[in-house]
């Protein structure tokens, strides 16, 4: 039962969050270990207090301490520790000095604009354009107009797609998001402006080269593999495209609409172009008592 208690207990996290608080545990306790000093829950305080010192030392960011120090408070909240050692005062004192001292305030993204984005699907989402090209445009198009974030967009699999009545659009099924922590999936609704930069005609098109149809279970954007008998591509493997990939893509195609600085942006700047434009349409006051993503159904 007492095995059952923490397996249950370390459910409550994501799995990406257990992973990389057990990684920064594993470091303390190997700190521990070359301080030659037994490993015991809970840790004294002041040894908490003397690790937090020698990782300031040579850390660059105050990131390092306070994932460390989150890590650490987790892995004594699973032995139920009546104290937890993290929160004494001369450990949140060293972790203020931290933030104080090696705090870098972020270099925010620019976001892209409308325009922008429809110059991207003019160079790539054209019907003479290869489907790793309308790929990028795909991607770009939906991901301005939906305001996802990236781990939202590569989930996305073509049974979470379903037509709205009339062929008026789409509805696409979110399973999980980054604030949808107990996974109750959420709904997004893309209606049709019958138009060549429309989200929705672009995604159709990108689908039907795809071979591709609604309700099959497989990743829209994956990996593509060139056949030189066909000279096509194809998608290779049901799985979908890193973070890394993805702004691979989205950086050439800002090279390729002539932007001069393409460091400057970001697959966020996607997000935040897309929720600036409707700021400015008025659309974000209008419905700010409501779900934004549900009630915004063309930007273009």
């Amino acid at each position: 039962m007492r095995r059952q208690i923490f397996n249950e207990a370390v459910l409550s996290k994501a799995d990406g969050t257990t992973i990389a608080y057990l990684y920064k545990c594993r470091q303390f306790f190997a700190w521990i270990k070359e301080m030659c000093t037994d490993i015991k829950l809970p840790i004294q305080e002041e040894v908490i207090a003397a690790y937090f010192v020698q990782l300031k030392e040579k850390a660059n960011s105050n990131s390092v301490l306070t994932s460390a120090a989150a890590a650490i408070k987790w892995v004594h909240t699973l032995v139920n520790a009546k104290i937890n050692p993290v929160d004494p005062p001369i450990v949140q004192q060293i972790l203020v000095s931290a933030r104080r001292q090696l705090h870098k305030p972020p270099i925010q993204k620019e976001p892209i604009t409308l325009e922008q984005v429809k110059r991207i699907v003019d160079q790539l989402g054209g019907a003479d354009n290869t489907l790793m090209e309308l790929r990028t445009a795909c991607y770009v198009s939906l991901k301005f107009a939906l305001l996802f974030r990236h781990d939202e967009m590569v989930q996305i699999k073509a049974s979470h797609i379903e037509e709205l009545p009339n062929n008026k659009g789409f509805s696409i099924f979110i399973p999980r998001s980054k604030t949808d922590i107990f996974r109750e999936g959420n709904k997004a609704y893309l209606s049709d402006t019958h138009t060549s930069y429309s989200p929705v005609a672009i995604l159709r098109n990108f689908m039907s080269r795809s071979s591709v149809t609604i309700g099959q279970d497989v990743h829209l954007f994956t990996a593509l593999s060139y056949h030189p008998s066909i000279k096509m591509y194809k998608p290779h493997v049901n799985k979908p495209l890193s973070y890394t990939r993805c702004r691979e893509l989205f950086i050439d195609a800002l090279k390729l609409i002539g932007i001069q600085n393409p460091k400057i942006y970001g697959l966020h700047s996607l997000r935040s172009g897309g929720a600036s434009h409707l700021a400015n349409k008025g659309v974000i006051q209008r419905y700010k008592s409501e779900t934004l993503i549900e009630q915004v159904k063309d930007i273009f």
